[in-house]
């Protein structure tokens, strides 16, 4: 969708939604614990 929209956007000259899914979580050794005892938040998908 990036680049359909870049292409919409700046060659097309069409107007273009801004959409924001939602926050990218990077889970790394140093924060996992707090992923893991935090899972009936939802914070894990397929958990």
């Amino acid at each position: 969708m990036g680049i359909m929209n870049f292409v919409n956007h700046f060659i097309l000259k069409k107007e273009v939604t801004a959409t924001q899914y939602l926050p990218l979580d990077i889970v790394l050794k140093e924060n996992v614990d707090f992923y893991i005892h935090n899972q009936s938040l939802g914070l894990l998908a397929g958990r």
